[in-house]
């Protein structure tokens, strides 16, 4: 992953708190179990991949603090991309 991942995250109620590829990982884990195709290795894989978009996105900004909501739009376009709609 490239070095400039986010250090911080808002969350849905204006609340900034550290930023945790884990649990993007958890939460696309858990869309995968619902689907009847859990896979860790792979939630593994999307998360990252979200990060990475974020980054791509947030290119030109230093300290760059995601949303919830932007993270969600990341990972659910990661999920139907690997047929987990």
């Amino acid at each position: 992953m490239a070095p400039n991942i986010p250090k911080k995250i808002k969350k849905r109620d204006g609340r900034v708190v550290d930023f945790n590829i884990d649990r993007i990982a958890i939460a696309i884990y858990k869309a995968m179990e619902a689907s009847g195709q859990p896979n860790r290795k792979i939630a593994k894989e999307l998360a990252e991949g979200v990060v990475e978009a974020l980054i791509k996105k947030h290119k030109r900004i230093t300290d760059f603090v995601p949303t919830i909501e932007e993270i969600q739009d990341f990972a659910e376009e990661a999920l139907i991309e690997r047929g987990y709609a």
